[in-house]
Parts: C-alpha cells; structure tokens; sequence
C-alpha cells in the first residue's frame, strides 16, 4: 500500500504543475510580467530624476530619502536650519547651536542635550528632531557630514 502512495502521489503533483504551466497558458503570463517591470522602471528613473530637482538655491543636497552622509562646507558667518530627522557630524571649524525651541539639539556621541549658545565638538553625531528652527551658526568655515535636508540662510 505504501509504494502505491510513493507512486501515486509524486505522479498527481506532477500532472497537475505540467496541467497549470504550460507554453500556451503559463501561470504568470509575459504582458503582465513587462507590465509590472515598466512600472518599476518608470518609479525607479522618476526618483532618480527627482533627487535635485526638488532643492531650492539655499536648500543643500542631500535629500533625506539617501542613506549615505554627503559632506558640506558652509561658510563663516551664515546659519543653518535642519529638517527633521537629519543627522550632522560636525567635521572642521567653529560652530554653535541654533535653538529656539528651548530643548536642545541631542548629541549623541557625549549624551548632551546642546543648548542655544553651545559650542559644537568636532567629530560628534547630532539629530535634529524636529523642523521647528534648530541648527547651527558657524563662526569660521566648517565642514559637516549631512545625512538630511538643511537651509543655509544669509
């Protein structure tokens, strides 16, 4: 009774795959496979296309839908506002923190809560989490690692 089932089962799956799948009828047909690889195509090259075309003169580069920090050199004097969720590494020169709110930037290589008025370590990893004014003022050139979007202002 055993070698029936060995044969007979294996025999039954196999009908009904070669049944479902053939040449005439696959079970995915080749229009809706290009249809949905256009579509991808089209999305993919849309975002691409769109990654600068949506900055402003004083907005920089990155967006933040890139995974990667992308260095930025901002000159003495001018101050830069974050959006929310970007991500600075203060690399070279003198900065201090921009706060409005009160609450501070978070600097999470030392554990602070930055202040207004705070002067920026180098080499530390700070978040801005929110869009509501915070950034820095920088008073010699500096250079950061940006992970985000940021307005320099005049």
């Amino acid at each position: 009774m055993k070698k029936k089932f060995r044969i007979i089962i294996p025999t039954i799956i196999l009908t009904t795959l070669f049944a479902f799948a053939s040449t005439d009828d696959p079970i995915i047909s080749k229009s809706y496979l290009d249809k949905q690889i256009e579509a991808i195509r089209i999305e993919f090259n849309n975002k691409i296309n769109g990654i600068g075309s949506n900055t402003t003169s004083n907005q920089t580069q990155p967006s933040s839908t890139n995974s990667s920090f992308k260095p930025l050199q901002i000159e003495a004097g001018k101050t830069v506002v974050f959006s929310e969720g970007s991500e600075i590494i203060h690399r070279s020169g003198k900065a201090v923190v921009i706060d409005p709110t009160g609450n501070g930037i978070p600097d999470l290589t030392s554990g602070d809560n930055l202040r207004n008025g705070t002067d920026i370590t180098k080499n530390h990893y700070l978040i801005i989490p929110r869009s509501d004014g915070r950034g820095i003022m920088t008073t010699s050139s500096v250079w950061i690692m940006l992970k985000g979007n940021a307005n320099v202002l005049e």
